[in-house]
């Protein structure tokens, strides 16, 4: 039993060094300290990594005008050729608590978020490849209001049926007053999601999930055991304060109240600017 308990200590030292690494070259390429691979200058501290069911190391990296994705097979090594996401040049916009997202599907698809500054800042853009990598979809609107209201901190889960969930951070004002409980201060919205399947390709549903959300801090989300996706988000209660809260999908695809879960006490008329990591095992 701890020989067993070692070595899982072991992979997980493993995999977050080589994460760590990842960032940490990356950080080095946009100071000019290691050779760019790309053509334009990267955003820093903002590159995101996923591996995929083969194993194989899949890389996203912004730039400027455009965002590219390549890909490693002996564990960040060296990388593939990069591939360019969008075709068309974009203002392409992101930083530490707003990375671009990247899952990979059991079934090989490619799934991508990033943002550009369009009439919104941060304004959120999908694509994905079914390809391997090679080609990818013309990029589509997330939200159905991205003209008005600006929309961002994105998360992205695919479950085993190639089944997307889509959550952001939106600032369309009327979903303050559906019946949630009346939250005080500056620097809060709502947070929205979407659920598509892998044959769907008409635009995204757009649905309300919850007001009181912390406007600057990053949500975790992450599927139970059961496979129902659940969320981790700082959240703005009654009196002002700023502390973690759990919202549950139950069996039936219907959303849970908000459940706080931490008190930190954040007394604060500002957003923290640190959003919050959730694993969940595979017995919760």
């Amino acid at each position: 039993m701890l020989k067993t308990f070692h070595n899982c200590l072991s992979s997980i030292y493993f995999l977050l060094f080589g994460l760590l690494f990842l960032s940490a070259c990356q950080s080095m390429v946009s100071k000019g300290l290691l050779p760019n691979p790309l053509p334009e200058q990267i955003l820093s501290s903002t590159v995101t990594v996923n591996f995929a069911p083969d194993g194989r190391l899949w890389r996203l990296t912004p730039t400027a005008q455009a965002v590219y994705l390549d890909y490693s097979t002996d564990n960040g090594k060296t990388y593939q050729q990069p591939v360019k996401i969008n075709r068309t040049e974009q203002k392409i916009s992101a930083w530490p608590e707003n990375p671009p997202a990247l899952e990979i599907s059991s079934s090989g698809r490619i799934n991508v978020l990033y943002y550009a500054d369009e009439e919104q800042n941060s304004t959120s853009f999908f694509s994905y490849s079914d390809d391997n990598g090679q080609t990818f979809s013309s990029p589509v609107l997330v939200s159905t209001q991205a003209h008005s209201a600006m929309h961002y901190m994105d998360k992205m889960l695919v479950d085993k049926n190639d089944n997307l969930y889509l959550f952001w951070h939106d600032t369309r004002h009327d979903s303050h007053h559906r019946g949630q409980i009346h939250h005080t201060g500056s620097g809060i919205l709502s947070l929205y999601y979407s659920i598509h399947s892998a044959s769907d390709h008409s635009q995204f549903d757009n649905h309300f999930l919850s007001a009181g959300i912390c406007s600057c801090c990053r949500t975790a989300t992450a599927f139970t055991a059961a496979g129902e996706p659940i969320i981790l988000a700082r959240m703005v209660h009654e009196d002002g304060i700023r502390d973690h809260s759990l919202i549950r999908m139950n069996a039936k695809g219907s959303w849970l109240k908000p459940q706080r879960v931490t008190y930190d006490n954040w007394a604060i008329e500002a957003c923290p600017e640190h959003g919050p990591a959730m694993a969940i095992d595979d017995k919760n």
